[in-house]
């Protein structure tokens, strides 16, 4: 695989990472934001009913005590347990910490309702919502972590509820059961979804990798690990002004080969060279195609030690193979392409029991000319090398 490609598939990665990563962040900045909304709104409930309790209440003392109580420290232990998930969500580039800040946050501040408003029954089941908020993560230990930490949690506010109410709210231990029968249920469930998620996410990863490689093969040649003339138009494309997503077949090539390409488009200065093996029929007759395939396959891997940032190759069918060059001059383009000539033409082939040669012709793309225009003129000028005695490079 060209080294091209390789760091095309790093920055794809790496720009896909960074998306999911800033989607967590946009979710976490949600969360916390509606969370905070929550704890306004307890606020303002508490505040009501206080107003709506206030006839009750007849010393002055015991109004103090109430407010202090259920209105002043709830409300500062949730803003505590919030500002502390803020400040983690703002400054700590640890995704795991950040992840678990959240949960537990929300647990403690569910957990202080809970135990503030004890005599609402409904609040007894509040802690389960953690638990399937933790599975958004599809993070094994971040969900167990944060379900050990909600029947924890739980089990400390029963007895907080126990110990710190003047009065027991009635049917108080039906509801804590109600509440750990819930926590317990959620547990099933958790798991469950827990494996299913972890199991789709396999299932896409590995249908995400199939693809690549369905993409690499449609654009690979397998025998020689070049670009096969699909994938050479494919790159092609990408230089293009127009779209040509939607042609398939020999109106997809036409559109592509006969498309002018502005100057502008391109990556500087652009040269093309198609590359003919020498004799290659004489070979396959002689030798076999298996012998062939072998000196197929040779100048492939040698084409592959060249294909870099400047340098891109591919099999234009049977022993025809193009280069082009782009971000170069012409003294690097036929510097690099007789280091090929010559790397070629100094391999020997004990299958054959002699060294073989390629003849080769360079063209510079010009402004307006189309693919195949370019094609013509390169073509031109192997059609001289290979007429003038053949190993040898012409340019148009």
């Amino acid at each position: 695989m060209d080294t091209n490609l390789k760091q095309k598939k790093i920055l794809m990665k790496s720009s896909q990472n960074q998306k999911m990563k800033d989607a967590y962040t946009a979710f976490e900045k949600n969360l916390s934001t509606s969370m905070f909304v929550c704890i306004l709104l307890v606020l303002v409930g508490e505040i009501i009913y206080f107003f709506a309790l206030k006839k009750q209440i007849f010393l002055r003392k015991e109004m103090l005590a109430y407010i202090l109580r259920y209105i002043v420290s709830p409300f500062i232990v949730n803003m505590i347990c919030w500002c502390i998930w803020r400040l983690v969500l703002v400054k700590s580039k640890d995704d795991f910490a950040r992840a678990l800040t959240a949960l537990l946050s929300m647990l403690f501040i569910g957990a202080n309702i809970l135990i503030t408003h004890n005599v609402l029954t409904g609040l007894y089941a509040v802690l389960v919502v953690v638990p399937f908020i933790a599975l958004v993560y599809e993070n094994r230990r971040i969900t167990r972590i944060t379900f050990g930490a909600t029947v924890l949690v739980y089990a400390i506010s029963m007895v907080i509820i126990y110990f710190w109410s003047e009065n027991l709210p009635n049917r108080f231990v039906l509801n804590a059961v109600a509440g750990a029968s819930a926590i317990s249920i959620a547990a099933v469930i958790v798991f469950h979804v827990e494996r299913f998620t972890i199991r789709r996410k396999h299932l896409v990863d590995e249908g995400y990798q199939e693809n690549l490689q369905l993409q690499k093969d449609a654009r690979y040649d397998k025998l020689t690990g070049v670009m096969n003339y699909a994938g050479f138009l494919a790159m092609i494309e990408c230089f293009l002004s127009i779209d040509v997503k939607d042609n398939v077949g020999d109106d997809y090539i036409k559109v592509v080969e006969n498309t002018p390409i502005q100057a502008n488009e391109l990556p500087g200065d652009v040269y093309l060279s198609i590359l003919d093996l020498d004799h290659f029929k004489l070979v396959n007759d002689e030798f076999g195609h298996d012998v062939g395939n072998i000196v197929l396959e040779r100048m492939g891997k040698i084409l592959q030690q060249y294909t870099g940032n400047n340098m891109q190759t591919a099999r234009f069918g049977g022993e025809e193979f193009i280069i082009v060059f782009y971000r170069t001059d012409y003294d690097e383009a036929m510097r690099t392409l007789k280091e090929i000539h010559d790397t070629f033409g100094n391999y020997y082939f004990p299958e054959v029991k002699k060294k073989l040669s390629f003849s080769a012709g360079l063209a510079k793309f010009e402004n307006g000319m189309t693919l195949k225009e370019l094609f013509n003129k390169a073509d031109q000028a192997l059609y001289h090398s290979k007429n003038n005695g053949r190993n040898q490079i012409t340019v148009a």
